[in-house]
């Protein structure tokens, strides 16, 4: 990742500040669901000429206005009328500019977790979103995926407690069938359609019962010879779901 300053530069009124957070929390979030953002601090360091936040992006590229969407764009505006303030970035990290192989890769991976919930498939990197074709019904956004991705989450973290009904939502992680898998696989399939490449969609599992069962649905086998990157080792290209035996077998 790549640690960038933010600056909305321009004089803020004292009687300004609380609206001017709220409003630029919301341009944050949107920049994140637009994957021009990995992870902001939230801390908003208020100058005399400036107000700047800190954050990781993926590429000393990613906050180039090429890569914004309507939603950012309208939002910049807003801030602009609304505070006379003006948007500016400083790329601070040093270290070797991460290439995304979008159009090297020959498939990608639907995966919860990490900087994007797409990989490549060649690689198991990271691929920002703002590479993608937009996939939500607007066309201008990648709602559908951040829907998906909140709802792992809140799932996911859930169940990780350990505390309520610790059964039922892990079946909402690792079946084929639950709500939540249906949800990934259709945007596996609508990745496919813009991308003309194969999207493969991972299916959790944290218990070792999946060493001698067939593909969850079409009972074909899916067994891979050898790990990919060390971490899946269940594969079925009719179905595009992608396994592993337990997370962090050997």
């Amino acid at each position: 990742m790549v640690t960038c300053e933010l600056s909305f530069k321009g004089k803020l009124l004292k009687d300004e500040k609380e609206s001017f957070l709220e409003d630029a929390s919301t341009f944050i979030s949107i920049l994140k669901r637009n994957g021009q953002i990995s992870l902001s601090n939230d801390v908003y360091i208020f100058q005399n000429d400036a107000v700047k936040l800190y954050a990781y992006t993926p590429s000393i590229r990613s906050l180039l206005t090429e890569y914004n969407n309507k939603y950012v764009n309208n939002w910049l505006t807003r801030l602009g009328e609304g505070y006379g303030l003006s948007f500016s970035f400083k790329v601070l990290s040093d270290g070797e500019e991460p290439i995304y192989d979008f159009s090297k890769s020959t498939a990608f991976i639907l995966y919860w977790g990490g900087q994007s919930p797409l990989r490549s498939f060649n690689s198991f990197e990271s691929i920002p979103l703002y590479e993608f074709p937009y996939t939500y019904t607007d066309g201008e956004s990648y709602n559908d995926i951040n829907f998906w991705e909140d709802n792992y989450g809140a799932i996911y973290g859930t169940w990780r407690r350990g505390d309520i009904e610790e059964e039922r939502f892990y079946s909402y992680l690792s079946s084929v069938d639950s709500p939540l898998s249906k949800q990934g696989l259709e945007i596996c399939k609508k990745i496919e359609k813009l991308t003309g490449k194969k999207c493969y969609f991972y299916l959790f599992n944290d218990r070792n019962n999946r060493v001698d069962e067939k593909c969850p649905c079409c009972d074909g086998d899916w067994k891979l010879p050898e790990k990919m990157f060390g971490e899946f080792d269940l594969l079925c290209d009719d179905c595009r779901i992608i396994s592993n035996t337990k997370v962090g077998d050997e």
